[in-house]
């Protein structure tokens, strides 16, 4: 999970509601800014990295509930044109 940060450390918690050009009060909802520190203090997450960019912070997190014996990525994509393609009825080898 990638997400922004506060540069500072900060711990904040409101309930806000949008305003729109009209006036129109959208409903309320929990909204919250926490730098990266803050973010590292609650369970279940550890850091995977932070950086800066453009004035603004970021922090990217992994859950530590993720299981180990996880398979590895794969090193290498394999791009569609390199799977072999499937025959068609009229033809039992694929052509390449």
């Amino acid at each position: 999970m990638i997400g922004q940060t506060a540069p500072v450390d900060a711990d904040e918690r409101v309930h806000v509601h949008i305003t729109d050009a009209h006036a129109t009060v959208g409903a309320p909802f929990p909204w919250a800014r926490l730098g990266t520190p803050a973010l590292h203090r609650y369970g279940g997450w550890e850091s995977a990295g932070h950086w800066a960019s453009g004035g603004r912070s970021f922090a990217a997190l992994r859950s530590r509930s993720a299981s180990s014996s996880a398979e590895p990525p794969n090193k290498a994509a394999v791009i569609s044109s390199q799977r072999a393609r499937k025959p068609s009825a009229d033809s039992p080898v694929a052509s390449r």
